[in-house]
């Protein structure tokens, strides 16, 4: 059971013919109807018939590439990350979300992936960012502030 104040989202409805109650003066039965609620989650966020999951992934993963270990309604299964990976990115598990609220199959599991970098840096890593600077492609804003600027 959840609390009143608990924040809810209905799942399903679900008709059971003949169950209610008894009719009035002798009639047949009426119908039972059960709605089943689902309590948020703190990893599972529901998007109609699909659930999202945050999945948090370090610099060298988006950079390179990974295999990560994510969760999923029934355990846990291994997606990959494309090497260049940016934050925000969707990647989509098919049929591995909830069941469809009308019937008929699962919905999906998209994991939006997070670029989680860290609050502060040792030197050894201030210095790998450092060699890494010197080698990377240029300035990621120049054509924005040219664009602003009114060139083309």
């Amino acid at each position: 059971t959840t609390s009143p104040k608990a924040p809810r989202f209905m799942l399903a409805r679900i008709r059971v013919a003949g169950k209610g109650e008894a009719g009035a003066n002798g009639g047949p039965n009426g119908d039972l109807f059960v709605v089943t609620h689902v309590g948020e989650s703190p990893v599972f966020h529901r998007k109609a018939d699909n659930v999202e999951v945050k999945v948090p992934i370090t610099v060298v993963e988006a950079l390179r590439g990974a295999t990560i270990t994510v969760p999923t309604l029934d355990g846990t299964k291994q997606i990959k990350v494309p090497a260049g990976t940016k934050h925000g990115t969707l990647i989509r598990l098919k049929g591995e979300g909830p069941p469809h609220t009308k019937g008929g199959g699962r919905g999906d599991i998209h994991f939006r992936i997070e670029i989680e970098l860290p609050d502060e840096l040792t030197k050894e890593q201030a210095d790998a960012v450092d060699d890494l600077a010197s080698v990377m492609n240029g300035n990621p804003r120049e054509s924005l502030l040219r664009q602003a600027a009114g060139g083309s």
